[in-house]
């Protein structure tokens, strides 16, 4: 069996049959397509005896093509919040026996409940023979569409847009959590004081989520560095309808806090969630304490022009670098 190139494409064993003169005989000898690629044919049949060719016919034949491949789609995620980018992960791999695709076409489409499409993507697939496996990646972010599951539909289409295969998933949309559906900042009007001045706090909260927020409750915590101690809490309440803004204005007195940098946290509580929005810091300064002599003693002679001073170090409550000066008065002996 040849292709319409003349290329052999087939060879089936010889059969031997016996034939008697002037007689007819009907005979068949099986063969499977397998893997032989689909399209036309022309197969010859020879009558041989004694490695001599008596007699031969031809006849064209096609081989259809069995058109199949598997295709997976895959989300990064099992739900997502508002304002979230969405990986669809599309895995194409062709199982076709018989046949190569070229031009084949990946589309996907996320829908809504009604069935509108909210997201389309279409991917050329040059060719893709048996075995062969393509990856193809959509990003869709879920920006504020309501809490729910949103059907995701891929389909593989032929050169002739007949569907090859097909596959779905969901993405899930959940509903709103304080970092998902909230944006904020917040500042301090100095970064440094002294002990017991005023500290005045603003920030402001927007909702950025998909659906409006009956109760938000903020605080604004006041959280020593080092330690990790709560000191102070600022706390309001208000309602946020989607993309209304609520601001806030408090007052941080200093006197009770020691020398340190204290971080400024702002959080926001959805539904029982509590989760951190913004934050800044500031520090509230205080002298190092004094360095003391060790040796030799303050005030005290010695026979020597260089002397081995012993400190009791300075300590600093921000941590911040001491540095130290010395002075010396020389005397002369007097003359003996």
């Amino acid at each position: 069996m040849v292709d319409d190139k003349g290329a052999t494409a087939a060879t089936v064993p010889e059969t031997t049959i016996v034939l008697a003169a002037n007689a007819t005989q009907a005979f068949s000898i099986p063969w499977n397509t397998g893997t032989t690629y689909a399209g036309p044919y022309i197969l010859t049949v020879r009558i041989k005896e004694s490695s001599r060719i008596v007699a031969k016919a031809s006849v064209p034949i096609s081989i259809t093509p069995v058109k199949t491949a598997d295709i997976k789609v895959t989300v990064d995620k099992v739900s997502y919040g508002a304002n979230e980018q969405v990986a669809l992960t599309i895995t194409v791999t062709g199982n076709s026996p018989n046949y190569i695709y070229s031009d084949a076409i990946a589309t996907t489409s996320i829908l809504n409940g009604n069935g509108q499409t909210l997201f389309s993507s279409t991917k050329a697939i040059p060719s893709l023979a048996s075995g062969q496996q393509i990856e193809i990646r959509n990003y869709w972010n879920t920006a504020t569409l309501a809490p729910g599951s949103y059907p995701v539909i891929t389909e593989v289409k032929d050169s002739l847009g007949v569907v090859i295969a097909s596959a779905s998933q969901a993405v899930t949309i959940t509903g709103p959590t304080p970092s998902a559906a909230l944006a904020g900042q917040v500042t301090a009007d100095k970064q440094s004081v002294m002990a017991g001045e005023q500290i005045t706090i603003t920030g402001n909260l927007t909702n950025k989520g998909n659906t409006d927020l009956a109760t938000v409750t903020v605080k604004v915590l006041i959280v020593h560095t080092a330690n990790q101690n709560v000191y102070n809490t600022l706390s309001y309440e208000t309602a946020l309808t989607m993309g209304a803004s609520y601001a806030f204005t408090g007052q941080i007195d200093t006197a009770s806090l020691s020398a340190k940098d204290y971080l400024v946290i702002l959080r926001g509580t959805i539904n029982g969630v509590e989760e951190t929005i913004g934050g800044t810091y500031f520090r509230v300064e205080g002298a190092p304490s004094a360095p003391a002599l060790a040796g030799p003693a303050e005030g005290s002679d010695v026979a020597t022009f260089a002397p081995q001073l012993s400190v009791n170090n300075a300590a600093d409550p921000n941590d911040d670098k001491v540095t130290y000066q010395s002075s010396f008065t020389g005397i002369a002996a007097s003359p003996a």
